[in-house]
């Protein structure tokens, strides 16, 4: 945690970078307190840090339950919890947050360098947002790019953290379009009503095809078209065999997601029952 700017000192530092042509170097100069400048952004490391440690994932009461299952409520677990929590919210604000710091930092790095040439490029804070939302979605346009090693090693790294919030971006839209409990035992129910009538539909037909078989004659060349053959009723016993095994694998599927949900349904019952014993102690208290 630096004071920034450092009262009465400071001073030129001369960076060697690449010119528009790339035919030769040029020199760059940059402040002392350019770099002090960026760096001070850590402290919204530390900022974050504290704002978790205020929410109900790193309290006391926290902590004390994440020891009991042997892990430790720290930032990550905080943010995990958050996502789960609220998914679209946390990885917005995550994106939102990494554009503009990566914006100013793009502009800290590159404006003495357009000092240096002449030539504009991300000197403006606008345009500084429009690059990182490019290199954060992976799409990089190519108008405008960074000329100094340091504008481009932070563009590497915002090219990496680019790609981790887009599949959490993604993770994220995934979860809004997931059935809820209620919704897909509804719809376990309604595929297994529907692989019983075709269950029932594909017995029923295998039977009448055998009943007819058997009572149909053999030599009757008038009853020739409505014969039924052996290979007719092998594939209608197989139709029936498929529809069955089909049925009993969707029974076991549901049978398991009762299961599961009659565990959450303790569960719940538990917590409620602690509550309860914690509200009674209060009152005596």
């Amino acid at each position: 945690m630096l004071i920034c700017p450092v009262p009465y000192y400071d001073f030129i530092i001369t960076i060697n970078a690449p010119s528009l042509d790339r035919t030769h170097k040029i020199s760059v100069y940059y402040l002392f307190s350019d770099f002090i400048l960026a760096f001070m952004f850590i402290r919204i490391f530390y900022l974050m840090r504290a704002f978790f440690n205020y929410t109900m994932f790193m309290d006391v009461y926290s902590k004390k339950l994440c020891r009991s299952f042997n892990f430790t409520a720290n930032v990550r677990f905080a943010y995990k919890c958050f996502l789960k929590k609220s998914p679209g919210k946390t990885i917005f604000g995550t994106i939102f947050m990494s554009i503009l710091i990566g914006a100013y930092l793009i502009r800290i790095f590159e404006l003495p360098y357009a000092y240096a040439t002449g030539v504009v490029q991300i000197c403006d804070f606008f345009t500084g947002i429009w690059f990182m939302v490019i290199t954060l979605t992976t799409v990089g346009y190519g108008d405008v790019y960074p000329s100094t090693v340091f504008g481009r090693t932070m563009i590497m790294v915002a090219a990496f953290w680019g790609t981790f919030l887009i599949s959490l971006m993604i993770m994220s839209v995934s979860m809004v379009f997931n059935l809820k409990d209620t919704e897909q035992k509804a719809l376990h129910h309604l595929l297994q009503t529907r692989r019983a009538a075709c269950a029932i539909t594909a017995a029923m037909r295998y039977w009448l095809a055998k009943k007819r078989y058997l009572k149909s004659p053999v030599f009757d060349e008038v009853m020739i078209e409505d014969r039924v053959e052996l290979t007719d009723i092998a594939t209608f016993k197989r139709e029936m065999l498929v529809c069955l095994a089909d049925f009993m694998d969707n029974k076991a599927m549901i049978k398991e997601f009762e299961k599961h949900a009659k565990e959450d349904d303790v569960s719940v019952a538990l917590i409620k029952n602690q509550v309860l014993e914690m509200a009674d102690k209060f009152d005596k208290m």
